[in-house]
């Protein structure tokens, strides 16, 4: 007997909003990048509405934006393998995000960079009543965040350089000039003296950060944890203390990661 394929209709009462949302996945499945008038545009709705619902993509983590706003892909649209991978990672790494904020009092991030972008993973939030909220589902240029730096910080000279002069930086549209590239050369060179990124209002006008990379990982992924607070409180962000601590939560999660890594 052949099997014939059924004819998929178009449910009597398909719920409209749910129909858009899902028509935004495909969006984002297809395209590289996209932006809140395009989305607008191929789902016939107005710009507002695209805004909504893509937010809501962010916020649940299949969607992700970028500083010139944006959107691709999130993590949660990521193939099945990937997400249990990347699930599997912030299981093993939450514990000491945890505990670090509890121990810095300041909400803490895992940050990977991928190529030149730093993608927030997780967020621990810390206990104060003024902090900076969880970040988890954002990106942000990989050469401005603290996260971003102290992964770039680990990558040779060379690389950093063909990441941003080379053809495919033309493309992703994040080409530095050669005065900006070298300046760039310099802060990561004091970033590996130092052991430790930091942003100063770089991202956010009212933001300060430190960063530090976790360091060589068996799964090849470029991983760093970061310190957020609001800019009154960077002082106290740059304590040896807090500092100490930053560097021993990445150790700790490297450790615990490269010790679970199939062999």
């Amino acid at each position: 007997m052949q099997n014939k394929m059924a004819i998929v209709k178009k449910p009597q009462y398909a719920i409209e909003s749910v129909d858009k949302a899902l028509q935004l996945l495909m969006l984002l499945q297809e395209r590289e990048w996209v932006r809140i008038a395009e989305a607008a545009q191929a789902l016939d709705v107005a710009p507002s509405t695209a805004h909504r619902l893509m937010a809501t993509l962010v916020y649940r983590g299949f969607a992700l934006q970028d500083e010139q706003r944006r959107y691709c892909s999130g993590p949660n649209m990521a193939a099945d393998a990937t997400q249990d991978v990347t699930r599997k990672l912030i299981a093993i790494a939450r514990p000491h995000l945890e505990a670090l904020a509890a121990a810095a009092r300041e909400t803490v991030n895992l940050v990977e960079r991928v190529g030149s972008t730093a993608r927030f993973l997780h967020s621990a939030e810390g206990p104060q009543l003024l902090r900076i909220g969880n970040r988890a589902g954002s990106v942000l240029p990989a050469h401005t965040s603290s996260g971003g730096k102290a992964a770039l910080a680990a990558l040779p000279e060379a690389t950093v350089a063909q990441l941003y002069s080379g053809s495919a930086s033309r493309k992703t549209g994040n080409r530095l000039s050669a005065e900006e590239l070298n300046a760039l050369q310099e802060e990561l060179a004091q970033v590996r003296a130092r052991g430790y990124a930091l942003n100063l209002a770089r991202t956010e006008p009212d933001l300060a950060a430190i960063g530090a990379a976790l360091g060589p990982l068996a799964g090849g992924r470029s991983l760093a944890v970061s310190l957020s607070a609001p800019i009154s409180r960077a002082a106290e962000l740059q304590q040896p203390r807090v500092i100490a601590d930053l560097v021993a939560a990445c150790e700790a999660i490297r450790r615990d990661l490269n010790a679970d890594a199939p062999e």
